[in-house]
């Protein structure tokens, strides 16, 4: 789905590079989640949500990470973030949201059978 995104990202808006950060989180959300054994691991409860949220923590943190020191004024983000950390923390928060949100949407749809377990 990130290759995709990128793939839609650079034919509607060739100039947005920032968006290499995303595509980054995005291989490192995927490899993660392959690593761990993502479709043995949803099923298994409260750890299973928490780990997956931790890992769209992570990826999102990267994507801010390289978002801030690739394509950012380093004086813009001193004074309106604090710096880099700040900025990208509020990514990895941004991660936590998105994380939490997903699985909550695929559980609804595992439910209604829209999608299969």
């Amino acid at each position: 789905m990130g290759m995709i995104a990128t793939l839609l990202n650079f034919i509607l808006r060739p100039g947005s590079t920032h968006f290499l950060g995303f595509t980054v989180a995005s291989i490192v959300f995927d490899a993660s989640t392959w690593l761990l054994g993502y479709s043995k691991r949803l099923g298994l409860g409260l750890l299973s949500v928490v780990g997956l949220v931790a890992i769209s923590f992570l990826s999102t943190l990267v994507a801010g990470f390289i978002i801030g020191n690739l394509f950012m004024n380093p004086m813009f983000l001193s004074k309106m973030f604090g710096g880099i950390l700040v900025f990208a923390v509020i990514h990895g928060a941004g991660g936590i949201i998105g994380g939490t949100l997903g699985i909550i949407i695929v559980k609804g749809l595992e439910v209604r059978k829209i999608i299969p377990r």
